[in-house]
């Protein structure tokens, strides 16, 4: 009998939570169902608590590399998997015990490609357990439905979609080789590229935040990474001929939203020599095609506009000026 289901959970030195994520999984309420754990050269005792699991229930599987991080991780978890829908789990996060019936069957009613559900924030320091906002959207809906906000009505994480297997064969979809934001090319391209996609108001994930061992928790932007990712979604989105209208519109907004975010909150790579060389180097047209496609946005519309670093501080500041006097008239 094929299996409904196939969940992929990389794991990295997370013995500290690995039991509760997997408690959560044995348990759920759908049975034809196996959990394929990709360790990731851990140094801790995750191996042997996965080994330990093993015994108890024939689900499990294990499969061992070298360390090369989470996106490499769920690729070769991808590759073993047998289930007709994937779904992902970090190893420090948990199920709701009926997450995967829930979505199995909502996928099977409607013949989804993709089910996004809600989920809940539990905060790894206080203990405290928050619902986190969930744009719904009711029925069956592609991607151009979503216009341009395509790439902004859902959180860019790859633990709260479900995937129709064959979806992911038919794009070739994977996971980028890269330390941090590894999840952004698959995740994006994914609801881009889908016809079919339904929302479960259900919260069925438990993400835990406030976790300083988690790459998350380090709270860096690794600004080399987020080049290679939006250069690769914006790479695949022109191959799949998808690089136009609002998708393009979605495209320049989700770009440049992100690098004004992320170097506002890290003023320090914000000013740094390298951050500039690269996105000088990056910025057209491996981001963007155009100036116009960011020339609403500070950071870089001041780095494109430069002629070197220094001028680059000198305009930033300059630009920032201009925008708190607009703010205030």
């Amino acid at each position: 009998m094929p299996l409904d289901v196939s969940v992929v959970v990389p794991v990295y030195n997370t013995e500290q939570y690995l039991r509760e994520c997997i408690n959560s999984l044995i348990h759920q309420t759908l049975k034809n169902v196996e959990f394929i754990f990709v360790d990731d050269g851990s140094t801790d005792r995750s191996v042997e608590i996965i080994e330990e699991y093993q015994t108890q229930d024939d689900r499990i599987k294990l499969i061992r590399q070298r360390n090369q991080y989470a996106g490499v991780a769920r690729n070769n978890g991808m590759k073993q998997a047998m289930g007709k829908y994937i779904i992902f789990l970090d190893s420090d996060d948990y199920f709701a015990l009926t997450l995967l019936e829930d979505t199995f069957r909502c996928a099977e009613k409607h013949q989804a490609e993709i089910v996004v559900f809600a989920h809940y924030k539990f905060d790894n320091q206080t203990g405290d357990l928050a619902p986190v906002p969930f744009r719904m959207k009711r029925g069956v809906f592609s991607a151009e439905m979503l216009r341009d906000q395509v790439f902004s009505t859902f959180a860019v994480v790859p633990w709260n979609k479900f995937y129709l297997r064959s979806f992911i064969d038919k794009h070739n979809l994977e996971y980028q080789p890269i330390y941090k934001h590894n999840d952004v090319y698959f995740g994006e391209l994914a609801i881009a590229l889908a016809d079919r996609i339904v929302c479960i108001k259900k919260r069925l994930t438990f993400h835990r935040v406030n976790n300083s061992a988690s790459l998350q928790g380090k709270g860096t932007i690794a600004y080399p990474h987020l080049i290679k990712c939006f250069s690769a979604l914006k790479q695949s989105l022109i191959e799949h001929g998808k690089f136009h209208g609002d998708i393009l519109v979605g495209y320049n907004r989700l770009v440049r939203n992100s690098i004004e975010r992320r170097a506002r909150a890290k003023t320090d790579v914000l000013l740094s020599k390298d951050f500039y060389s690269a996105m000088k180097k990056n910025l057209i047209p491996n981001l963007f095609e155009a100036r116009e496609d960011f020339a609403e946005n500070i950071i870089p519309r001041s780095i494109y506009d430069s002629t070197d670093y220094e001028n680059y501080v000198f305009l930033l500041i300059e630009n920032q000026k201009e925008l708190n006097e607009k703010m205030n008239s």
